[in-house]
């Protein structure tokens, strides 16, 4: 095997010693560069194996240990690190073996003795397997970020396919993936069920193409199945959203992605498919990262005309069903179709038993989007009073604080306000730090950084500057695309004379609101916002001009 060279010797130093101190991002910026200038030395891809399993990034870091081994076959320490490895995804019978190989090649004989003791103590006589499920049709953007999450966990990794004509299919072959062709019957159910059956894993775990597992959540999944405690597992989704002011905090709801392979658990529904479960089903953390809703327009149309034609006619076969009556408000909400929307959010609650807990999550939601529709006209007393009635139903269900704290500001009750976005604030750490699962989806986090500026608003109101900029200043840093926010900060320093820094707040926000100039042109008291901000930056900067002359004479 080549011995490194002096300079490589002291490049390897000098990322374990990175890599020692916690700066992963830098050791692996250094170990990549030292792979390009010695590419057939094994300590580098040794040490960016290590480094990537250290980070969760588990798919990357086999393949570059893999490396290693295939460069030194008698390179103990790759052994023992893929092992390792192994062992934190509960693969305990691959992970023993690599121990044992490790020992043949005389590493660490103590420490690879004590991993094969504790292993022997927690495996079972075969490892739990895995299937990864999902339903695709022209996924070749996001399908590459899905598998890759999924590819150091699945022990196989089912394609069902309905009608691809991109790249999805060759993708997915690149993956290893087992591919079966589906005549798409416009039922979600039927595909999801046709892909179960073609699963030989213990568990099933479904995703769509256009998610991923966090790469942190990924050796959890491997946990569970492992332990095996209950039937199946509710996963957290979080739904990347944008509008006006660029991307926001993501808004989070819960789904059985995770079973065990049984013939009684199945899908119903055509669309917003449920899985028919029994037996108990855990609120784990796992999360799952959707890209879905965070697409151009006309991918988005496509989308909704595919789910109202099914929606619609799921409403034709039974116009009482609740679940049907709750997506179509949920989808003429999301078109902004408000008076489509409130009439099935009214339709749904009345079919909705309220001691039905159960139902309680499609209750609370459909209150929220009558809030919401209110909010929006401006009835601002029946605002309150839907966002009441949900609170008082769940007082963890922190959106429609949002609407009532916004409706008594706009009925200028700014004590009242205040009370109200002070309580979402005091909730949202509470939850954060002892969480309590509920099936209801939540915009909490994507809302919070407009809480924080109506609290701003309200504390300048008061003509207490200090607490406006802190609250402000908190919500740009939640959403640093929130140009408004950088307005109101320009317009408090200029009222306190800070002229240099209000200009350049108001600099700052009018090259935000320049990056997306449609949406604001769209929305007509956006662009008023926006030409006044304007017309204050001139107002400042003579103002500077003038402080500049004063000075000099």
């Amino acid at each position: 095997m080549p011995t490194l060279s002096k300079k490589d010797a002291k490049q390897k130093n000098k990322i374990i010693a990175l890599f020692r101190k916690g700066d992963t991002e830098s050791a692996l910026s250094e170990v990549t560069s030292a792979r390009k200038i010695a590419p057939n030395n094994h300590e580098f891809f040794y040490l960016e194996g290590m480094i990537l399993g250290s980070r969760s990034n588990y798919a990357d870091a086999f393949r570059a240990l893999a490396r290693a081994t295939e460069l030194n076959p008698k390179h103990g320490e790759s052994f023992f690190e893929i092992a390792y490895l192994q062992m934190a995804l509960c693969r305990f019978n691959l992970a023993e073996a690599n121990f044992k190989k490790a020992l043949t090649l005389n590493f660490n004989k103590k420490e690879c003795s004590t991993y094969i003791a504790r292993i022997r103590s927690v495996a079972k006589t075969k490892d739990v397997t895995l299937s990864a499920c999902l339903i695709v049709k022209n996924e070749e953007k996001f399908l590459p970020g899905c598998l890759k999450s999924l590819e150091t966990i699945a022990d196989e990794i089912v394609i069902v396919d309905t009608g691809s004509t991109d790249e999805t299919i060759q993708i997915a072959e690149e993956f290893g993936a087992k591919i079966f062709h589906y005549k798409w019957k416009n039922d979600f159910a039927d595909a999801r069920n046709f892909a179960n059956s073609n699963a030989t894993g213990d568990w099933i775990i479904q995703l769509d193409a256009d998610e991923e597992l966090f790469p942190e959540d990924q050796n959890k999944v491997r946990e569970i199945i492992h332990q095996g405690t209950s039937n199946g597992a509710y996963l957290a989704l979080h739904n990347r959203v944008s509008n006006s002011f660029g991307e926001n905090m993501p808004s989070i709801h819960y789904l059985v992605r995770l079973f065990r392979n049984s013939p009684e658990f199945y899908y119903e529904n055509a669309i917003h498919e449920v899985l028919q479960i029994s037996g108990h089903v855990a609120a784990v953390d796992v999360n799952i990262l959707h890209h879905g809703y965070n697409q151009d327009a006309e991918y988005m149309k496509t989308k909704r005309n595919r789910n109202a034609e099914i929606l619609y006619r799921r409403l034709e076969e039974d116009p009482e069903k609740v679940s049907t009556l709750f997506y179509l408000s949920m989808m003429h909400v999301g078109c902004r179709e408000f008076d489509k929307a409130e009439s099935f959010a009214l339709k749904a609650i009345e079919k909705i038993d309220p001691g039905n807990p159960s139902k309680q999550h499609l209750l609370l939601m459909m209150l929220n989007n009558l809030a919401l529709i209110k909010n929006i006209a401006g009835d601002l007393d029946t605002v309150i009073e839907y966002s009441e009635r949900a609170i008082s139903i769940n007082e963890n269900f922190l959106d429609p604080y949002f609407f009532l704290g916004t409706a008594y500001y706009r009925k200028d009750e700014l004590s009242k306000a205040k009370d109200v976005y002070s309580r979402y604030l005091k909730k949202t750490q509470e939850l954060k730090e002892r969480p309590v699962f509920n099936l209801f989806g939540s915009s909490a986090d994507t809302y919070l950084f407009q809480v924080y500026h109506f609290l701003g608003k309200i504390h300048r109101k008061e003509h207490d500057d200090k607490q406006a900029e802190f609250f402000i200043q908190k919500s740009v840093e939640l959403n640093p695309k929130f140009w408004i926010g950088y307005v109101d900060l320009a317009y408090i320093n200029k009222d306190c004379e800070n002229l240099r820094k209000s200009a350049e707040y108001f600099e700052k926000a009018i090259n935000l609101a320049k990056e997306n100039p449609d949406i604001n042109k769209e929305d007509s008291l956006l662009y008023f916002d926006f030409v006044n901000a304007a017309k204050s930056y001139m107002q400042v900067l003579k103002m500077i001009g003038h402080q500049n002359k004063e000075a000099v004479s």
